[in-house]
């Protein structure tokens, strides 16, 4: 069995330095696309409910945010941020922490093409959690409709 094994691996190195068709030694873990560069400070919008937790170590990366008007009849706030955990990780924490932080979970999504939840709670009409992975990490995009 050994000897077969040795000669299977023997094939597989001759036919990549033939070829030149070897899968690259990082196929099958994340490559990061450089996108960690410094990144001016971004500040949290102030309607932002401080209730919503955060993941630790998360970076900021937009903000905004701003009272009702004619086109939106609730006041917002929205934020993006890369957590230093991945996809499944950061939904796992949302979650776990959005109700143990008071919030109802009303919907659910999570499957290859789109993961997040909607929740309701004290003060808020709306928030919608849209999870994904960005250069390596987990991303997140919190958009929240603030009642009157």
């Amino acid at each position: 069995m050994k000897k077969m094994s040795n000669r299977k691996t023997f094939l597989t190195a001759l036919s990549c330095m033939l070829i030149s068709a070897c899968p690259p030694a990082w196929a099958g873990d994340c490559v990061p696309e450089g996108m960690n560069e410094e990144r001016a400070p971004v500040a949290m919008p102030d309607l932002f409910p401080a209730a919503i937790p955060l993941p630790d170590g998360y970076t900021l990366i937009s903000a905004s945010g701003g009272p009702a008007d004619e086109y939106n009849p609730y006041p917002f706030a929205m934020l993006e941020f890369l957590a230093p955990i991945g996809k499944e990780a950061l939904f796992s924490f949302y979650e776990q922490a959005l109700p143990a932080a008071g919030y109802r979970i009303v919907m659910w999504e999570k499957d290859d093409g789109a993961t997040g939840l909607r929740v309701r709670g004290d003060g808020i009409d709306l928030a919608s959690f849209a999870i994904g992975e960005y250069d390596c990490q987990g991303y997140a995009s919190i958009s929240v409709s603030l009642l009157p």
